[in-house]
């Protein structure tokens, strides 16, 4: 008998190493742990399981071990000829789309285009662009998505992933149906419960965002991939309701393993809320991360996301020559240089030559660098920071336009500082 996946593509391998794949392919799917422990014993029951190998590849890299993720690609290409046809394309397409990014996105696209079930091929491509997929990612992203619904219909796991890629291209509401049904259809579904953050946070629903983090996250018992970050999202709304204490707590409680290593999530995270503490004026040390910071930008190539929060962390620390060293280096573009001169005048304390430099770069680099839009966000309000800093006539109208869509409490008490100034 022909094994397949749950979504019906036939794989090339053993009764006993199928069966743990597949429960391994839903843990990455709905963002649960076990994973790691499943592909391995996949592997072990059949070493030649060459998809098990790529997908203990994509899980090592997220864990910040890029090293065995590199090897393990490696020795994947090299055996991908002896494969299916179906088999052969998943592994060469995406190793593609890691080489030679959006250059091979036509590769990308006719897999999808041929293989429309293969929904694990379809969250790694989308993953990989979401972090590096430069300008024009969101819409590309969402095509892909679009393409494929007719074969997925209400499967938990593509309204999940679907859903968080909706609020990125920006249609939130119905993001939010869609990540509700797919709570429903799975409730311990941890990428529909991230979808369902970002489309709340997006659509104002302060009130509801909040209780629905602390309860999913309480009643789910989730322990998985997205279980830090989900409560990072909780300390973002500690530091907007001016719960300062409380954020931190959050944050050293759940967000950050101290020592661990860093994958580019976890740089996101640890850099975007110590980040929003000091531009809230609240004392917040960089030691530790700008260290990890360091080791995740030099390890392979390029990446805007990456390099941009390192340049933050480094910012963190006023390390400004460090800072263009780094967004100057080998395989970096003008657009990653530019926001490099930026963060640099930040860190000496140029706040006129920061907000200078940083205004220009507006929506094109903040698509460029990749990452969520409360991600990107870091950057628009670095650029306040430094008008409000620099005594900038147009501060005061920015720092309206932000707190009527985030009224962050930091932000509300600069603008009510300055309207008595």
């Amino acid at each position: 008998m022909t094994n397949v996946d749950r979504h019906g593509n036939v794989l090339s391998a053993n009764d006993d190493a199928v069966r743990p794949y597949v429960e391994a392919v839903d843990c990455v799917l709905s963002a649960r742990t076990g994973a790691e422990q499943l592909l391995r014993r996949a592997i072990e029951a059949d070493p030649s399981f060459v998809l098990a190998r790529w997908l203990l590849a994509s899980v090592r890299q997220e864990a910040g071990d890029a090293a065995e993720a590199s090897a393990l690609r490696k020795a994947c290409l090299e055996e991908a000829s002896a494969l299916s046809a179906r088999e052969r394309d998943h592994v060469v397409a995406l190793g593609e789309l890691m080489a030679r990014g959006t250059k091979a996105m036509p590769l990308v696209e006719a897999y999808v285009a041929a293989h429309p079930r293969d929904l694990l091929f379809l969250e790694e491509a989308g993953r990989y662009l979401f972090f590096f997929g430069g300008r024009g990612k969101r819409a590309r992203i969402r095509a892909l998505y679009e393409s494929v619904a007719p074969s997925h219909g209400e499967d938990w796991a593509y309204l999940g992933r679907f859903a968080f890629h909706l609020v990125e291209g920006g249609d939130p509401r119905a993001a939010r149906m869609m990540a509700e049904r797919a709570l429903e259809l799975r409730p311990d579904n941890g990428h529909a419960a991230h979808a369902l953050a970002h489309a709340l946070y997006e659509l104002g629903a302060w009130k509801e965002l909040r209780p629905f983090l602390d309860a999913w996250l309480a009643r789910a018992g989730y322990e998985g991939r997205l279980r830090a970050h989900l409560f990072w999202h909780v300390a973002v709304l500690q530091i907007d309701a001016g719960e300062w204490e409380d954020a931190l707590r959050t944050y050293e409680a759940h967000v950050v393993e101290e020592g661990a290593v860093f994958g580019p999530l976890a740089l996101a995270d640890a850099v975007g809320f110590l980040w929003r503490l000091r531009l809230h004026g609240k004392p917040a040390s960089f030691e530790d991360v700008a260290s990890r910071a360091r080791a995740l930008a030099g390890a392979g190539k390029a990446r805007p996301f990456v390099d941009a929060h390192t340049a933050l962390a480094l910012a963190g620390v006023g390390d400004a020559d460090a800072i263009v060293a780094l967004t100057t280096s080998a395989g970096r573009d003008e657009s990653t240089a530019a926001l490099g001169r930026a963060l640099a005048s930040y860190a000496r304390g140029d706040w006129t030559s920061a907000a200078a430099a940083l205004e220009p770069l507006g929506e094109d680099l903040y698509e460029f660098v990749g990452g969520s839009n409360v991600e990107r966000s870091l950057l628009g309000d670095t650029l306040l920071d430094a008008m409000v800093r620099s005594g900038s006539d147009a501060a005061r109208a920015k720092l309206e336009a932000r707190v009527a869509v985030w009224p962050s409490a930091g932000f509300v008490e600069t603008l009510t500082k300055l309207g008595t100034s």
